[in-house]
């Protein structure tokens, strides 16, 4: 009789420490979400409070192998494309500048050695016409080209020997 007792007891605290966890876990969960439901409130008040100090873009980095969007990306009224980019390669950009403005030669890196069969490819910097529905080669470098609220800019790793294929965002 004393095994069948022992059996019986072990249940018991199985079943407390069952509880005691789904307690936890409930109280956990139930203090993240209105933590969540806090910051997502903070955010929209200090978006809010930004509007006319920054721009909302969409902004691609596509070096070949890989394509990075990085949408709604919030920037200060006045910055360049040149500026985002430093921003979003934390500063590993090379680059010159000439008579015409900045001239990117690598983003994080890609671009650095070029072997011969990457002799033509070079960065270029693309605008999204949303009234064509095409992508538009920058007009100018681009430390000249300002940003505009709603804009959709993208930096290729392009052969110049051929038209980039971009595709639609």
């Amino acid at each position: 009789m004393d095994k069948g007792k022992k059996g019986t007891n072990i249940w018991y605290p199985l079943a407390l420490v069952l509880v005691v966890v789904t307690v936890i876990s409930a109280g956990s969960a139930i203090y993240f979400y209105q933590s969540s439901a806090t910051y997502e409130g903070r955010y929209h008040e200090l978006t809010k409070k930004l509007e006319g100090t920054v721009y909302q873009v969409n902004y691609l980095v596509n070096d070949g192998l890989n394509r990075v969007w990085h949408n709604e990306t919030l920037v200060p009224v006045g910055w360049t494309l040149f500026n985002l980019t430093l921003k979003m390669a934390d500063g590993d950009v090379d680059y010159a500048f000439g008579e015409y403005g900045a001239f990117v030669n690598a983003i994080k890196g890609a671009g650095l050695m070029k072997d011969k069969a990457h002799e033509s490819y070079f960065w270029l910097w693309w605008r999204f016409n949303p009234e064509e529905q095409s992508w538009a080669m920058g007009e100018s470098s681009s430390d000249f080209y300002h940003l505009s609220d709603g804009d959709t800019v993208a930096w290729t790793y392009s052969d110049t020997s051929k038209f980039p294929d971009i595709p639609l965002p």
